[in-house]
């Protein structure tokens, strides 16, 4: 398979909303109508960066280099940033989908792209989380069910074969699902039991050993040996990232593994190429020189991790700074830590040459690669260290594409309604 890389090329936090309706309604001067205002808050969606193909929601193809509002969506739970198609999950347990649509990544069965959100269609069930591939899109019901839906080359929907959908497909065969992860081509799904499982392209062994032949993909999910008791899971472009819990001595163990490609260092092991592998590290490696890992990201050639102690670590790729150690000139072969204990991260979301990292206050900050605006700071200036992306509190989960940035956050707003006065 073509390694599928690509360069290209604030929002108020008050919103009034006046029922006007009632405002416009005449009355006698001593019934006259006198406004009650209530304050309200709102989960909404945010984007910034690059919006070539309206992957940004915001009704334009304009790029943005600080926040704007997705859409008129609310009540909003999470979002899910592709290579150029976006993913939003609201509370009602609706999927809604904008941006480009080349291979029916949108699944609302309809051609071309949509420059604002679109309801999917077609799923049964309440769905909790969603996750967007380079140009395939999952979607995790509560009931442990997985959705798929867009290119289907390499196998990445999961259903037995290589036909793309453009509407939403339930993975067979897959249950008791608890996290979903996807990469370029690829797939990943957490169980309930701590076993992950994965289906899709196989270039750099990114399907574990079930799958031994590096170019062998499968259309179906296989589970990756070597990886039990995880409790996170994470895909980058062509390697996975795994948080593994055990029990030592009465206490819980938080370890990291790593597998998949490491052309650009991507699994830490201090090392370019597994020499028992042609195409990538095929059985799980636990990462070494890092503490406990709280949360996980993984780029499109890098990995970030923190650690339970708040410091923030990196490795792979870090050509424009992405890594967050202040060079921004190569690779990093061995985790280097990017910023210190109590930094205040608490997630991390990692795209192509790019991170964000969302802090325990709500604010954002980001660093690496700015050329269209994806760090979100009013500038297309790359910085090697953390800026803080501009106009957004209140955020409780961000996703970093190939070149923008979505983030959930709630804003206040106040409602006026009219009361009659004698």
């Amino acid at each position: 398979m073509t390694h599928r890389r690509r360069r290209r090329r604030i929002l108020s936090n008050v919103l009034t909303l006046g029922l006007a309706a009632a405002g416009m309604v005449a009355m006698p001067a001593a019934a006259q109508a006198s406004p009650l205002l209530r304050g309200h808050q709102a989960q909404v969606a945010s984007a910034w960066g690059d919006n070539e193909y309206g992957n940004l929601g915001d009704g334009t193809l304009m790029q943005r280099l600080a926040a704007v509002g997705v859409g008129s969506l609310t009540n909003v739970s999470q979002v899910a940033a592709g290579q150029v198609h976006s993913l939003a999950v609201t509370s009602d347990g609706s999927v809604w989908s904008w941006g480009r649509n080349t291979f029916g990544q949108l699944g609302t069965g309809a051609a071309g792209l949509s420059k604002s959100p679109q309801l999917v269609s077609g799923i049964s069930g309440t769905i909790t989380h969603v996750a967007a591939g380079w140009t395939h899109s999952l979607a995790l019901g509560s009931d442990g069910t997985v959705w798929a839906w867009g290119d289907n080359r390499d196998g990445e929907l999961g259903d037995g074969n290589t036909i793309q959908s453009d509407t939403p497909v339930r993975i067979p065969g897959l249950s008791d699902v608890t996290q979903i992860a996807a990469g370029s081509g690829w797939s990943l799904a957490l169980r309930s039991d701590g076993t992950v499982w994965a289906w899709g392209d196989n270039q750099y062994n990114e399907l574990g050993a079930q799958v031994p032949d590096a170019n062998h993909n499968s259309d179906v999910p296989v589970q990756v040996a070597g990886l039990s008791g995880i409790t996170q899971i994470a895909a980058g472009a062509e390697f996975g990232m795994a948080v593994q819990t055990t029990v030592k001595l009465g206490f819980l163990r938080h370890s990291l593994l790593t597998w998949g490609q490491e052309t650009w260092g991507q699994v830490g092991n201090g090392q370019l190429m597994d020499p028992e592998s042609p195409g990538g590290v095929i059985n799980p490696y636990q990462v070494t020189g890092i503490p406990a890992p709280a949360a996980i990201a993984a780029g499109t050639d890098s990995a970030m991790m923190v650690g339970t102690d708040g410091s923030v670590w990196g490795w792979g790729q870090d050509l424009y700074g992405n890594l967050g150690v202040g060079s921004g000139d190569g690779i990093l072969y061995s985790p280097t830590q990017t910023l210190n204990p109590g930094s205040g991260i608490i997630q991390l979301a990692a795209g192509y040459d790019y991170v964000l990292g969302l802090r325990s206050d709500g604010t954002v900050v980001a660093w690496g690669y700015n050329s269209n605006g994806q760090l979100g700071d009013g500038t297309t200036t790359t910085s090697v260290t953390p800026v803080q992306v501009s106009g957004l509190s209140g955020v409780s989960q961000v996703s970093a594409g190939v070149d923008y940035s979505l983030a959930v956050h709630t804003i206040g707003y106040i409602l006026r309604s009219m009361s009659r006065q004698a």
